[in-house]
């Protein structure tokens, strides 16, 4: 594999990586505004509602896809971040660049998550079972394994191999959640109604 496709691939890691971490926010705005529609006593438009509960289920879903294709996926010929590494010590050797990227060993951690996002998938596209909502002690699971994975994706992303090769730091992540924040809160803010809740006896 030539220096030219392994800098696209690790574009594409790049692009994929970005995603889960958007696909998370996206869970968690909506499901911080679901319960301040609860604390304030309101409801959305049944319309906007709607469109709200096929957005949870198309990202639970995508978020899981991506994290397999990202991560997961065990085909030897795959395009996941585990197998890039292994093409880009290769090309290192051959090409008798000096750089250590070393083999990592999944986590505990990795292997849960790991298991879990099988499973979905798995129910996903054989039995067409969307992924259930999913709660906060997962997600943060899920941060915390992205966050590992970045840090291996960084690993690989040195000026000696080449200066193309871009790491994800924090900045850019705080910057793109403040984004996906903000445009989903004001979309949100904007479809709550009020709740006349059961009037008491006197």
């Amino acid at each position: 594999m030539d220096r030219s496709e392994l800098v696209r691939w690790n574009g594409e890691l790049y692009q994929l990586l970005l995603r889960c971490y958007a696909q998370v926010s996206i869970l968690e705005e909506i499901g911080r505004h679901n319960t301040e529609l609860i604390e304030q006593k309101k409801n959305m438009i049944n319309a906007a509602q709607e469109v709200i509960e096929q957005m949870k289920v198309s990202v639970r879903c995508d978020l899981v896809l991506n994290l397999w294709k990202l991560y997961y996926d065990p085909d030897k010929t795959s395009r996941t971040l585990l197998n890039y590494r292994a093409h880009l010590r290769k090309f290192l050797r051959e090409n008798l660049i000096f750089v250590n990227i070393k083999k990592r060993k999944r986590t505990p951690l990795m292997i849960e998550v790991g298991d879990e996002i099988c499973y979905l998938r798995e129910q996903y596209l054989t039995q067409l079972t969307a992924p259930e909502s999913m709660d906060e002690l997962f997600l943060q699971k899920v941060k915390k394994v992205l966050e590992i994975i970045r840090g291996q994706f960084n690993e690989t992303c040195r000026p000696e191999i080449d200066e193309a090769l871009m790491p994800i730091n924090k900045a850019l992540l705080e910057k793109q959640r403040f984004t996906n924040t903000l445009g989903l809160s004001w979309l949100l803010e904007h479809s709550k109604v009020g709740w006349n809740g059961p009037e008491k006896e006197e």
